[in-house]
């Protein structure tokens, strides 16, 4: 018997270090894709969304940020839609 429980301990800490490492990796990973978001972001507020609010300022058009992602996301949901369309038509 107290060669079972030996054994048994030996296993658990076995895999609560497996399990310690697994997780490591995984905030690893959930570090490094939150930089990649982060980048992406930022990419999208600088080249995008700024430039835009820029060129409807002057034109007297004063909109707030969540207006402009919605102005966005319709606009490339709108051409997303016409490309299909147009391919539907051609075949």
């Amino acid at each position: 018997m107290g060669e079972f429980v030996e054994r048994a301990k030996f296993f658990i800490i076995l895999s609560s270090l497996i399990t310690f490492n697994s997780l490591a990796s995984i905030s690893d990973a959930v570090f490094k894709w939150k930089g990649f978001i982060s980048d992406g972001l930022e990419f999208y507020r600088a080249n995008i969304t700024s430039p835009l609010t820029k060129f409807f300022s002057l034109l007297n058009l004063e909109y707030e940020l969540f207006e402009m992602n919605v102005i966005i996301i319709t606009f490339l949901i709108t051409l997303n839609y016409a490309t299909n369309l147009k391919i539907r038509i051609l075949i």
